[in-house]
């Protein structure tokens, strides 16, 4: 256990501003100190020696560095600095040698040290190897600052108590060998640090980074005074004030990459040293960024959105550019080769970017070049290509992807269906062409989309309804959508009429039939449903129907013809052939436009009696004579004769008045 009482200093750049002792009792309150950026925070035991405790135990706490003793409970801190973790230091203990070492973890482990320890965990500390050069010269005393451990200032590290500065930089501070003043000079100041290569040139601010590995240092002096100029604690070089005041540097050895910390002290022709000026604060960095990638392209407009792929098309002007970038860095982007804008990569390396204003419709390559703050630039990214394609497709019609067909599948009747046509088929394919492969084509019926398909290698497209279409007109347009997501204004209406009803059964008044002309013979008119005629071809009728109906006669069993109904709905039919002898019952079916047909209408029974006369012979109805009327030569040909006459006369007798000759 420590028997000696352990005291704390806190040095902010090169002054001391605070001094405290610690508890020596395991309980008790501890000594809270405020954090400083870039502090050094002595720790060292009073008595004979001053030097450090070989051994602490350090604890993370939120933001607050927890500090214990050897020989203290480490959940009993003796000393808690406020906000260690906001503006990390160094804890700093004095040796034996009456060296400066930083307290280290005793398993050397990288993330058990004071400046990585996670929240809530602890670590022993012991003193490390590496002697903190410099730091103990040239520090002060800060105003208020009446006390400090006696042995302290044996260390060398304490020139002037309260607000004195150390008046040189050799052993003999306060001789003056040549008799000279021993009044030192002022502290210069160093006002400025310039980048003067790469792409990012221009001032340097206190916590930037720069490529530029010989920076240029000015600042202001007495004129005709040296001015040194130490990095990190070790002179790199040293320049005249001029008679103007003002004072610049150069290094002629290029910085190493990392962190530096510039101050200059002033030094007189007598050899008085100043004060060291405020601390300028810079990263050197010239390691160029890892390769950007552009992770996505997106479409945030229309219908179409989302990634695009690679070499794919897009009707957004300002698609948004997603990826990845060294975080903080600042990210160029390129389209074809030409800047179009910038973004700044975020903490977890991650960047968007949105083009402003809009592209030109056209095929861009876009890359992306990572800048850090330094200016080092990385390589570019690879590219990604889309199309942006603002045009939409023409109005759809005939060869420019309009409906050219509805074909009807099902029924009696199939084919095209035509604009306005009737179909039983409530599944009509439909079907265009004229389009690029790869187009939609979307389908709507009386304004409700029913589907959509996408154009073939042919540019033909097809669709067949799924559920299928109700009764009744489907007013049917199509709006086709290129693969950039341009759609056409609707196609005109192709209307079909989809008609699934069958006509009622046939009858007197439903397009049954109503009569059976007899036209040949004596007797001629209705011959009356069971009526006998000698007309085997007589007309059959009838009406109550509507316009464009088809009525099917069918005898007996097998159909002998058919017929359109008329304007007027009505319908008639002569055989053709002609009836056999006998009876014929004769059945109707009607059927639609759509091809729905009615059940067989009840039989209309006509019986046909042919038989003929006796055959004709010379008194018995035959040819006797056959008249030449033309050319020198008239009178009776004569049976197997010659004639110029093409219109000879013939004729006969021995029949019957009323008797029909037919002439064949």
């Amino acid at each position: 256990m420590n028997k000696n009482a352990v005291n704390v200093a806190v040095v902010d750049g090169k002054t001391i501003t605070e001094s405290v002792e610690l508890r020596t009792t395991k309980q008790g309150d501890p000594v809270r100190i405020k954090a400083v950026k870039d502090g050094k925070y002595i720790i060292a035991e009073a008595g004979e020696k001053t030097v450090a405790p070989e051994n602490l135990t350090i604890k993370r706490v939120g933001n607050d560095l927890h500090v214990a003793t050897e020989g203290t409970d480490p959940d009993q801190p003796q000393l808690i600095i406020e906000g260690f973790y906001e503006h990390p230091g160094q804890l700093v203990g004095v040796a034996e040698d009456g060296a400066y070492y930083e307290y280290i973890s005793s398993d050397a482990e990288d993330d058990h040290a004071a400046a990585f320890l996670a929240d809530g965990v602890s670590s022993p500390q012991v003193l490390g190897s590496e002697e903190l050069v410099g730091f103990g010269e040239g520090l002060v005393a800060g105003n208020g600052i009446g006390w400090f451990w006696p042995a302290l200032l044996g260390l060398g590290a304490l020139g002037l108590l309260g607000a004195a500065y150390k008046l040189t930089r050799d052993d003999d501070n306060n001789d003056n060998k040549d008799g000279g003043s021993a009044i030192a000079p002022s502290a210069p100041t160093l006002s400025d640090v310039t980048d003067d290569v790469g792409d990012v040139q221009g001032p340097i601010n206190k916590g930037d980074s720069t490529d530029d590995r010989t920076p240029t240092f000015s600042g202001e002096g007495t004129p005709g005074n040296t001015i040194i100029i130490e990095d990190n604690g070790k002179p790199i070089g040293e320049v005249v004030v001029g008679d103007d005041g003002k004072w610049e540097f150069t290094p002629t050895t290029p910085l190493p990459e990392g962190e530096h910390s510039i101050i200059v002290v002033e030094k007189d022709k007598d050899g008085n040293t100043s004060g060291p000026s405020d601390e300028f604060d810079f990263i050197i960095d010239i390691t160029a960024p890892g390769k950007s990638i552009i992770d996505a392209i997106s479409d945030d407009e229309g219908d179409q959105q989302g990634v695009i792929a690679p070499n794919g098309l897009t009707d957004d002007k300002t698609p948004t550019l997603t990826g990845t970038a060294e975080p903080g860095a600042t990210l160029e982007i390129y389209a074809n080769d030409e800047k179009i804008g910038e973004t700044t990569v975020e903490a977890d390396g991650s960047w968007t970017f949105t083009p402003s204003p809009a592209l030109e419709d056209g095929e861009y390559s876009f890359t992306t070049i990572a800048i850090d703050a330094a200016g080092n630039a990385g390589l570019p990214s690879d590219p990604y290509i889309v199309t942006i394609d603002t045009t939409a497709p023409v109005k759809p019609g005939i060869g420019t992807g309009g409906i050219e067909e509805a074909i009807d599948n099902v029924g009696p009747i199939i084919g095209d269906i035509g604009n306005g046509g009737v179909t039983d088929d409530g599944t009509p394919t439909f079907g265009g062409g004229g389009l690029q492969p790869g187009d939609k084509v979307t389908i709507i019926d009386d304004g409700v989309e029913i589907g959509e398909v996408i154009v073939g290698e042919d540019g033909r497209w097809e669709f067949t309804p799924d559920p299928e279409l109700i009764e009744g007109p489907h007013p049917i347009t199509v709006i086709v959508t290129d693969p950039a997501g341009n759609k056409s204004e609707p196609s005109d209406p192709y209307i079909v009429i989809v008609d699934t009803t069958a006509p009622v059964k046939p009858g007197i008044g439903t397009g049954g039939i109503e009569e059976a002309i007899d036209n040949v013979g004596p007797i001629i008119g209705d011959i009356g449903n069971g009526g006998v005629t000698d007309d085997g071809t007589p007309t059959f009728g009838g009406g109550g129907l509507q316009p464009g109906d088809k009525v099917t006669i069918i005898d007996d069993g097998v159909e002998i013809g058919e017929v359109i109904v008329d304007e007027d709905g009505r319908w008639e039919f002569t055989p053709d052939p002609e009836l056999i002898e006998g009876p014929h019952p004769i059945t109707v079916i009607v059927t639609d436009p759509a091809g729905n047909a009615s059940e067989p209408s009840d039989p209309y029974i006509v019986i046909v009696d042919t038989t003929a006369p006796v055959k004709p012979g010379i008194g018995t109805g035959g040819i006797e004579e056959a008249i030449d009327n033309v050319g020198p030569i008239i009178g009776d040909i004569g049976n197997g004769g010659v004639t110029d006459d093409g219109t000879p006369t013939f004729g006969g007798g021995g029949l019957q008045p009323g008797d029909k000759v037919t002439i064949i």
